[in-house]
């Protein structure tokens, strides 16, 4: 079983995932809806999903008209999760979301999850196990998404102890940091830190992009829709994105996440034509599906202390992992559709 699909490498026009972050007033909001316009074009379709109290509408007569939809708490991971399904579902070609550091910070956010009851769930590495396992599903939404999408993060200053001159402790300023997982920088494509500063307001400070996109932020020039603008043209030198097949393919990936029978039913309604375009990721899927049975039997293998074992094994046998006889030799075979015959 090969899970790897090797090919030749080139750049896609891949959508966007971009993070600006800045304290309160550095025109974080301002320049997101900026950037997305540029990034979309004069007709493209931009969406604000709101968790500020509806604060965005300050902006509602900037540029092309967008629409605006209110997030309301508790802003826990997977409402975050649906709320961008529902806006990749209505064809919005860019979504900014305006705050992403209530995900991380705020009501139902995972900061609050994990404290909710440590008595319970344990401490430490223990009682952050399932909540960074929730926030690991918003990230791979974010990173997954088929339109572009711009972040807008509160900032907080970083603060650390070191001696003075006098060899005193003292506490200072070490810069600004997003509020969201330190981790966070990895999974985006552009970060950029906006300062408070009057003169400078708007203005970027790069702190991660790629090397030939770096031109798209010239030095002390606000972030406009000419930003967007260069983001796309360099966008444009990649191959085309083929956003049927990475949506099939996504689709196919969570399923497997469910286990053998979720992908077994989903492949058997997939159209021919998908099936053959999807045929080189076989292999990847039956492992991710094969992953995910294990994990499913060993859930439900600790909730089913109290049940009677197999007569013959002595083992429970979960319900909702296939049994051997229930497997197929290949579920990427060319089955017929359930409602074939319907």
């Amino acid at each position: 079983m090969a899970i790897l699909h090797f090919q030749k490498a080139v750049r896609e026009g891949a959508p966007v995932l971009i993070a600006l972050y800045g304290e309160s007033g550095s025109g974080k909001t301002y320049s997101a809806l900026k950037l997305a316009r540029g990034l979309v074009g004069p007709q493209g379709r931009i969406c604000v999903i709101d968790t500020e109290r509806k604060r965005a509408r300050v902006y509602a007569n900037i540029g092309a008209p967008w629409d605006h939809a209110e997030l309301t708490p508790p802003f826990s991971p997977e409402r975050y999760i649906e709320a961008l399904a529902e806006a990749e579902a209505a064809k919005y070609d860019a979504v900014v979301i305006d705050s992403a550091s209530h995900e991380w910070d705020s009501i139902g956010g995972i900061l609050e999850i994990a404290d909710e009851n440590p008595r319970l769930v344990g401490k430490g590495l223990v009682q952050w196990a399932k909540p960074k396992a929730r926030h690991k599903k918003w990230v791979q939404a974010l990173v997954r998404a088929g339109c572009h999408v711009i972040l807008c993060l509160r900032a907080k200053e970083k603060m650390a102890q070191k001696k003075d001159e006098k060899g005193q402790d003292i506490i200072v300023s070490t810069g600004f940091v997003p509020i969201q997982d330190k981790r966070f920088i990895y999974e985006v494509t552009c970060q950029l830190f906006l300062p408070t500063n009057p003169d400078k307001r708007g203005v970027p400070i790069v702190e991660k992009a790629p090397e030939d996109l770096l031109g798209a932020f010239p030095a002390g020039e606000q972030i406009s829709e000419k930003t967007g603008e260069r983001i796309r043209q360099w966008l444009r030198g990649g191959a085309v994105v083929d956003d049927r097949y990475e949506r099939v393919k996504r689709e196919a990936e969570d399923r497997a996440n469910e286990g053998t029978i979720a992908l077994r039913d989903f492949w058997q309604d997939l159209p021919r034509e998908d099936k053959l375009r999807l045929k080189p990721q076989m292999d990847n899927l039956k492992s991710i599906a094969a992953e995910a049975d294990r994990r499913i039997a060993e859930e439900q293998l600790r909730g089913r202390d109290d049940e009677e074992p197999d007569r013959e094994t002595g083992e429970i046998r979960p319900s909702r992992v296939l049994r051997d006889e229930q497997k197929l030799d290949d579920p990427f075979g060319d089955a017929p559709p359930r409602h074939a015959a319907e």
